[in-house]
């Protein structure tokens, strides 16, 4: 009976040990996580060295074959007679008395070709005289200085063939005489060109008297002599 006591006792102050214990919360035990397989470590890609740009040049357009044509002859060029340059025409100057009076005195003085010169010079002078006076309204006197002009140019004329000199000067200065004496005229009324014309003429024959006389086929011949 003791026994049994002392056992119920012993059970009791164990209840009461058990019973005086905080309570912990109960902590679910973590789920261990199965180890993953490992896996085999994929090599990076070494990127592709990179090419130079290279112009792309244009594929030239094929031309497509042209016919082939005959060879044309070029024709060659006919010579063509070269005209004569245009001479100017000459302008009537004012002269002086003073300038006339000088040549006369000087042809007083002169003689053989240079003589002819100085006459044939104050026949184209004179001409210029004469135009000054047809624009004043002095009709006579100017055709009066037009004949003395005019006589001027025959004495030169008659002398440069005598002599044989001074030809070629001598019919330069009846040609612009000449001229000038065409240059007045068409600048007058109707009734006084007639005479001026008519000189005009005369003096045409007399340069080609001395062209005649400077191209003869006597001279021509003597030119062409050997020497």
């Amino acid at each position: 009976m003791r026994h049994s006591i002392f056992v119920l006792a012993i059970a009791a102050l164990g209840f009461i040990a058990v019973a005086q214990q905080p309570e912990q919360s109960a902590t679910p035990s973590p789920t261990p996580v199965a180890p993953q397989p490992e896996q085999p470590a994929t090599p990076t890609p070494t990127p592709p060295p990179q090419q130079p740009e290279q112009s792309v040049t244009p594929s030239p357009t094929p031309v497509a074959p042209q016919p082939e044509q005959s060879a044309t002859p070029t024709p060659t060029p006919v010579a063509q007679p070269e005209e004569p340059a245009a001479q100017p025409t000459p302008t009537p100057q004012r002269v002086s008395p003073q300038e006339i009076e000088r040549l006369k005195a000087e042809i007083a003085k002169a003689s053989n070709g240079h003589r002819a010169q100085l006459n044939g010079e104050l026949a184209n002078k004179l001409v210029d005289m004469a135009d000054q006076q047809f624009v004043a309204g002095q009709s006579v006197k100017a055709h009066a200085i037009i004949q003395e002009s005019f006589e001027h140019a025959t004495a030169a004329h008659d002398e440069a063939l005598h002599t044989r000199k001074k030809m070629k000067e001598v019919e330069i200065h009846l040609r612009e005489t000449q001229r000038h004496m065409e240059v007045v005229r068409r600048t007058l009324a109707a009734e006084d060109r007639s005479a001026l014309e008519k000189l005009e003429k005369k003096l045409a024959d007399y340069r080609q008297d001395l062209l005649d006389a400077m191209f003869s086929p006597r001279k021509r011949a003597k030119q062409e002599q050997p020497k």
